[in-house]
């Protein structure tokens, strides 16, 4: 038995119209088929599908379900060995942080952060405004999270790129000055404080 492309292209619709219940249910119900027809190991097809499930769950704030095929999602790439520098994958890491981190569970949020911070950077190079925004963001929330050591070191990422790429009067370049200037008044040492502010 083969999907029939008009199945997939339902659950694309019903996704891009925000329906994301039926359109979970749409790729749910094709998974098995394609596991047949291109094996589960498959990073082309299957993966892919796999992942919109869990994208289309996740968007329905079905949690358990997000979870169960973001997991899914992230052993088909691993097993594959072709997650370090994918695009693709980046999704998977950064939607099971993000639902982790909604779940108050820091533990499993934090080291999924730290790999898809590698990855940006792999994908985009260490000097990209991309990675740079990333960075920033994960960093704002390590220090949500009194993650104070990681923050620090975001921070000073994107401020040597912000400085390199946007200079010192960019309005970004400021506010993480800024963010700095809070993280070290937050952690009391208020000698670097007074440096950034």
């Amino acid at each position: 038995e083969y999907i029939n492309a008009q199945d997939l292209n339902k659950g694309f619709e019903y996704y891009n119209a925000g329906e994301y219940q039926r359109a979970a249910n749409e790729f749910e119900n094709s998974l098995a088929t394609l596991k047949t027809q291109y094996g589960e190991t498959d990073t082309t097809y299957y993966s892919k599908i796999v992942l919109y499930t869990a994208l289309s769950y996740h968007n329905a704030s079905k949690i358990e379900k997000a979870i169960e095929y973001y997991l899914q999602t992230k052993s088909i790439y691993n097993s594959a060995g072709n997650s370090s520098k994918n695009s693709w994958y980046v999704l998977v890491l950064n939607g099971l942080a993000n639902l982790y981190s909604a779940q108050n569970d820091f533990r499993k949020a934090e080291p999924l952060f730290d790999e898809t911070i590698t990855v940006y950077k792999n994908i985009y190079g260490a000097e990209s405004l991309f990675y740079a925004k990333f960075c920033k963001e994960t960093a704002d929330l390590f220090e949500d999270n009194a993650i104070y050591q990681k923050a620090e070191q975001l921070y000073l990422e994107v401020l040597r790129i912000y400085e390199k790429k946007l200079g010192k009067l960019h309005n970004d370049y400021a506010d993480c000055v800024n963010n700095l200037a809070v993280l070290y008044y937050s952690t009391g040492d208020y000698e670097k404080a007074e440096a950034y502010y």
